[in-house]
């Protein structure tokens, strides 16, 4: 009976040892891996050109990583490994679903402009239309 109850013992202390162990991993590693940046900056007032600036921000061996660059236009991404959590120059989902349903809107009034006076059921084509002719199918 102390046996079972001292072996449970040991394997509850077992897995809090581990877990304190990786949280404090994970402390010294917040507390004591340094941030990374490197900034450019480009600017010359008589040529007239606008400013040109490059920033990257790594942390954790480039585990976590923001680029921002602005030059003739503001692009920015940051990453966790090698997934993107935010890129400037990529469409965020529901512009993607706008764009693809203004695309789909735009091509039914273009087929149903180059198609006048065709007669449709449901899905079933009964009649296709031509400009001069109309054949029964």
């Amino acid at each position: 009976m102390l046996h079972g109850l001292l072996l449970v013992l040991k394997i509850a202390g077992i897995i809090l040892a581990v877990l304190l162990g990786i949280v404090l991993a994970v402390a010294a590693a917040v507390l004591f891996v340094p941030v990374r940046y490197a900034a450019d900056a480009q600017y010359d007032k008589n040529s007239g050109k606008k400013p040109v600036l490059h920033v990257r921000v790594t942390w954790l061996l480039h585990l976590f990583r923001f680029f921002m660059e602005y030059n003739e236009g503001f692009k920015m991404r940051a990453q966790v490994l090698f997934f993107p959590l935010y890129d400037s120059e990529r469409p965020i989902e529901p512009e993607i679903k706008e764009q693809k349903e203004k695309e789909n809107l735009k091509s039914k009034t273009e087929s149903l402009s180059l198609r006048p006076n065709c007669i449709y059921v449901y899905c079933f084509r009964i009649f296709e239309c031509d400009w001069n002719n109309i054949r029964i199918s």
